[in-house]
């Protein structure tokens, strides 16, 4: 549903904000062939993906509310080189999300 796509942004640029120490947000939309992709990057730190320390929840939560939607998520960050995370969806898939939406 929308509501997992915005929650996911909105945790991304939190997270860029809270742990990246970054002074750039990069948030790009793009359509292409059908496939809705959103990207959000930053130029901070970075981490090592290997080592979470068990923080690895949030992002973890990300990836399962884009691949509830029939989404697809990714991210790439390495220690002094910023984080990007990527999140596409079919707008085939995001129309049956739609219309399968009760409004309460």
């Amino acid at each position: 549903s929308q509501r997992n796509i915005f929650s996911t942004i909105k945790e991304s640029i939190n997270n860029c904000v809270k742990h990246s120490g970054e002074d750039a947000i990069h948030i790009t939309l793009k359509l292409d062939n059908g496939q809705f992709s959103i990207t959000v990057s930053d130029n901070g730190k970075g981490f090592d993906m290997n080592n979470l320390k068990g923080s690895g929840n949030g992002l973890r939560n990300m990836r399962q509310r884009i691949e509830a939607i029939g989404g697809s998520y990714s991210i790439i960050s390495s220690n002094n080189a910023g984080t990007t995370i990527n999140l596409s969806i079919s707008l085939e898939k995001l129309d049956q999300q739609v219309k399968n939406t009760t409004i309460v």
